[in-house]
């Protein structure tokens, strides 16, 4: 239950959000011509976390307050040949109570699009600080910090005018400042290859294969999981409408995965390898979306873990102010070398109301339960979540 020092402290929020947002309505746009621009970003978000650390004993709720400032240059538009965007924010962030968890959060993305008659590339990449317990990585009555960063090169190009081949490279990674002791970082690297043929105009289907190898490094109390884990996949894969209202991207077949410590083998797991993305569109209005998932991955600690999961979404437009969404979502990780199995379950209603051409004011409610055999390790979780967007 929320508290009635919570409850003030959730109201002074609100108020904040209010009057930041006459500040924000006199910030500049920077137009350097008809295709490159500089825009101003902001958010003011108050949440209210029942359960911050993801533990059912001794549960702490909080309210936290997000200031996010930003800006993001774009150069090209939607018919350019090519594009470019960059993207700063930073996560500014306050908790009332728990106050050591008070931080500064950075987030940079960049991406470059080229669009030609044969070939259709992208080049991106992004870091974030992120500061947040999951089911897999939590510390008791402490956030786990860490450093997430990306950069990927995929490119398609045209082998004739019904078939056609994507290919490029992929790098993640994960580097924990606070949970090191008892978390791996880890290096991801992958490798796809699909193969196209158009069956229609708009839907292009073919073979799909990815090399994934993922690096870890040790935990400062645990070298034991230090090692490397090789992933393939082979399989079909499909990426288009296939009628007026049905569309289809993603991939489904067999994949294999060998988990190695540093000196020796440590075993092999094969299973169905999916990722499929379906969206329906029952009217011009609102639209239905599946998301189907099953792949090896490795914990936190790591641990080998086959993930599978299934999300159902839908979105509603009432009218060219008012936006609804809503989604409820199953995953499930079975950890391969022990007898751990978690079933987590997520519900999440929102809904976004455009004040202006400049302001756009949401409100959230996500309720997430973690049904785990390790009793230590289930949780609920509810978050009630208010934010205020500025973009200029």
């Amino acid at each position: 239950m929320i508290s009635k020092k919570q409850l003030k402290q959730l109201a002074l929020a609100s108020t904040f959000i209010g009057v930041t947002s006459l500040a924000f309505a006199e910030a500049p746009l920077v137009k350097i011509d008809d295709t490159t621009s500089i825009s101003a970003l902001a958010s003011v978000s108050v949440a209210y976390n029942d359960n911050i650390y993801l533990f059912d004993s001794g549960k702490k709720s909080d309210v936290i307050l997000t200031v996010a400032p930003g800006f993001e240059f774009v150069m090209g538009g939607a018919d350019a040949r090519s594009s470019l965007t960059a993207k700063v924010i930073a996560d500014c962030v306050v908790y009332m109570s728990e106050t050591d968890n008070n931080s500064f959060l950075p987030h940079a993305n960049l991406a470059y699009a080229f669009n030609g008659e044969k070939l259709k590339a992208t080049v991106s990449a992004g870091v974030d600080y992120q500061m947040q317990n999951t089911n897999q990585t939590k510390l008791d009555g402490k956030l786990v910090r860490y450093w997430s960063y990306y950069a990927r090169a995929l490119g398609t190009y045209s082998l004739t005018e019904r078939m056609s081949v994507m290919s490029g490279f992929k790098w993640s990674g994960t580097t924990y400042e606070r949970g090191h002791e008892s978390y791996n970082d880890r290096q991801v690297y992958a490798i796809p290859v699909n193969l196209y043929h158009t069956v229609t105009e708009k839907l292009k289907a073919g073979l799909a294969y990815e090399y994934r190898y993922t690096d870890l490094a040790a935990a400062n109390t645990d070298t034991s999981s230090v090692g490397y884990q090789e992933v393939h996949f082979f399989g079909l894969t499909a990426d288009g409408a296939l009628t007026e209202k049905f569309s289809l991207n993603g991939r489904i077949g067999y994949t294999t995965s060998e988990w190695h410590r540093r000196t020796s083998r440590n075993g092999t797991e094969n299973t169905l390898g999916m990722g499929l993305v379906a969206i329906y569109d029952i009217t011009e209005k609102t639209t239905l979306d599946l998301n189907l998932s099953r792949d090896f991955e490795i914990s936190g600690n790591g641990e080998g873990i086959t993930s599978t999961g299934v999300m159902l979404g839908a979105k509603h437009r009432l009218n060219d102010k008012w936006n609804l969404n809503g989604s409820i979502s199953y995953k499930k990780d079975d950890y391969n070398s022990s007898d751990r199995n978690d079933d987590v379950y997520t519900f999440l209603i929102g809904c976004s109301y455009k004040l202006n051409d400049y302001l756009t004011f949401s409100a959230s409610y996500r309720s997430q339960v973690d049904e785990s055999s390790d009793s230590n390790m289930d949780y609920t979780n509810n978050v009630i979540t208010l934010t205020l967007g500025f973009r200029y």
